[in-house]
């Protein structure tokens, strides 16, 4: 077994940092030779394995990202710590007789994005290759007596991408001594976070993951990584705005869809809170701040189910697991009430059942109750309570309904704040098996 170091210089950039879906090569580093130097000689200092691996987010063999000087300077230290095994990315352009006899004496496998063997659907997501370069690099390599890795994309935003994919594997097969299958994630600063938002394009979940992948799951030499790196949808910083407004547009905002797509397909609820308990916002942001889930978490605690309880907040941007509370677009939006009118509530009410049933066909299973503690009269409940009975869900109020409208006839403005109410929810809780 054969002990790998993974290391991640950083320094200068990508040659091209034109490709649709990489947000990796967007970045700049400074290049300074006796700094990457340095950087090598701690990353290796404890190391005494047989393997290094070097992913750079851009091209290793590119003079102008890693210059000359430093690349010897590796193959030395390589050799005098006894690393056989040597790993590097590059493009195609770079890879040169040249610079290919800079590793002699070592077993050197490069990778290369090949993402799919189709020129028309490199173009569409602007690779700045063609397969002809690919074929022309590997055969380069290979008569260095050296390896090649293929990086080969999942889900590409092009036409008849599962075909293309099942080509590129065949293809790849034929060029490459490993392949590498990732699964394509939208990383922030790329168009695939804009053409997920429209609808165009959306990201897998790992059973269609799965699918994709499953005729070559048995291939030697092939690895499958669904996740590269731990996604969550993240806007960029610059695109992020304040939300305030009631209408349509505030409930089926592009921001909020990316959200409860993968809250409905890809995100996992965490083990072991098998007690769903759907909850209101509130206007203080994020909701941990508030009265409102200070009261409910003080209720929640009291019973005695703390651990087991996972709080769904239903508001206008949907469907939101309670531990996303302070991720925006959650942490700052505000939706006036007295502004709503009974047209803008029916689109609410609508497009919030569709999002829970989304929500409750893939997590259902997870949960063995779920409960209720909203208004009576909230719209929110309305859909929970239509999206529970659509699913056959049964869906448990955590109040009396007397005590709510006994309250609200004697003047209280806010009955879910009452203690009546919020030692039911206490009671309700508590009797849960």
């Amino acid at each position: 077994m054969q002990d790998v170091k993974v290391i991640i210089p950083k320094s200068g950039k990508c040659s091209w940092r034109k490709c649709i879906f990489c947000g990796y090569g967007k970045e700049e580093y400074p290049v300074n030779v006796q700094v990457l130097k340095a950087w090598l000689d701690k990353q290796l200092l404890d190391f005494h394995g047989d393997t290094l691996s070097i992913y750079c987010s851009g091209s290793f063999l590119d003079d102008t990202q890693f210059p000359k000087e430093f690349r010897e300077y590796l193959v030395k230290k390589c050799k005098d710590k006894g690393i056989k095994h040597l790993q590097i990315e590059s493009r195609p352009e770079f890879i040169t007789d040249e610079k290919l006899d800079e590793f002699k004496g070592l077993d050197l496998m490069v990778g290369i994005g090949l993402e799919v063997a189709d020129d028309n659907a490199l173009k569409l997501i602007a690779k700045g290759m063609t397969v002809d370069d690919f074929v022309k690099a590997a055969d380069k390599i290979h008569e260095h007596r050296f390896k090649v890795k293929a990086y080969v994309l999942v889900n590409l935003p092009v036409p008849n991408a599962r075909q293309l994919f099942e080509k590129t594997m065949e293809f790849a097969k034929k060029y490459a001594d490993k392949i590498v299958v990732m699964n394509l994630l939208p990383h922030g600063k790329t168009p695939m976070l804009d053409m997920w938002a429209r609808g165009d394009w959306k990201p897998l979940s790992r059973r269609e993951f799965e699918d994709w992948i499953k005729p070559f799951k048995d291939w030697p030499n092939v690895e499958f990584e669904y996740e590269t790196f731990k996604f969550i949808p993240s806007i960029p910083p610059e695109r992020r705005t304040y939300l305030k407004g009631v209408g349509p547009e505030y409930v089926d905002h592009p921001w909020y869809n990316i959200w409860q797509d993968w809250f409905a397909r890809i995100y996992k609820p965490p083990k072991g809170k098998d007690i769903a308990l759907f909850v209101p916002c509130s206007y203080t942001k994020p909701y941990s701040r508030s009265k409102t889930h200070r009261l409910i978490d003080k209720a929640v605690k009291a019973s005695g189910k703390e651990k087991r309880v996972h709080k769904l907040v239903i508001t206008s941007p949907g469907i939101i697991p309670f531990e996303f509370n302070n991720y925006y677009p959650f942490n700052a939006y505000d939706w006036d009430e007295k502004l709503e009118t009974p047209d803008i509530m029916k689109v609410y009410i609508e497009k919030n059942k569709e999002r829970i049933i989304n929500y409750l066909k893939n997590h259902a299973r997870h949960y063995k109750h779920f409960i209720a503690y909203f208004r009576l009269d909230a719209e929110s409940l309305d859909a929970l309570k239509q999206a529970c009975n659509k699913l056959g869900i049964n869906l448990i109020l955590a109040y009396d309904p007397e005590t709510y409208q006994r309250l609200e006839e004697s003047g209280e403005k806010k009955p879910l704040f009452r203690d009546e109410l919020l030692s039911q929810l206490t009671e309700t809780l508590r009797r849960l098996d």
